[in-house]
């Protein structure tokens, strides 16, 4: 699929179509990648910070962009200014709080998601910090599942905790519990999250991907 926008005023071509082979470029989140041709103009991605020459064909994620004057690909991640400070809405979110919970971050995570499991228990080594998780399901069916039956368990902080990090799957939901979803798929395709997790931070700005315990408190530190 191809989408036309415009990026910080500037007309940009969106592509999302899933293609089975991994980013040519940065390897990064391949069950989104899309192809594109480099017939007749170079590209260069800034997450790995590599030329490609012209007249080869790769396969690019969709977090690389075309800019329609220049036909350069680039990280949106990258090129994006910090996101401005949003509220979301918690009551979608399952709250963990450890210590006094003083610093506070927001997740966009899928329970199958290989890269979440890791930031969840690098998270372990993470103490006074409250976090706000959204089940983001865009895996899989079970993702889904799975989700609903950790919110709807008695302890959803620890039941979420026990899966990610100890693969310990919880009951299945009791019929009548309700699982807000589509309310957090809808909430997702606003902020254009494409990729788990999707982290947010209390200066508005985010990240996608893992973060080593040591960057994050990095990064918890800067924010005043």
């Amino acid at each position: 699929m191809s989408e036309s926008r415009r990026f910080l005023n500037i007309p940009v071509q969106f592509d999302y179509s899933p293609v089975e082979e991994k980013c040519a470029c940065c390897f990064y989140f391949p069950s989104y990648a899309t192809n594109h041709r480099t017939d007749s103009f170079p590209f260069f991605c800034v997450r790995s910070r590599v030329s490609f020459p012209i007249s080869l064909s790769f396969s690019f994620c969709c977090l690389c962009i075309r800019y329609d004057f220049g036909h350069i690909f680039i990280n949106e991640r990258e090129r994006r200014p910090h996101m401005e400070k949003i509220g979301l809405p918690k009551e979608l979110a399952i709250k963990i709080v450890k210590g006094d919970g003083k610093r506070v971050i927001a997740v966009f995570a899928d329970p199958n998601c290989h890269y979440c499991q890791q930031f969840e228990d690098g998270l372990r080594q993470v103490d006074n910090i409250t976090i706000y998780v959204f089940p983001y399901n865009i895996l899989s069916v079970d993702s889904m599942y799975l989700s609903h039956a950790i919110w709807c368990s008695p302890d959803p902080a620890k039941a979420w905790d026990d899966w990610m990090v100890e693969r310990k799957r919880p009951p299945a939901a009791k019929p009548g519990c309700a699982f807000p979803n589509d309310d957090i798929l809808k909430l997702g395709e606003e902020l254009q999250i494409r990729a788990t997790p999707t982290i947010y931070f209390a200066d508005g700005t985010r990240e996608e991907g893992s973060i080593p315990p040591e960057a994050l408190e990095e990064k918890l530190d800067s924010i005043k």
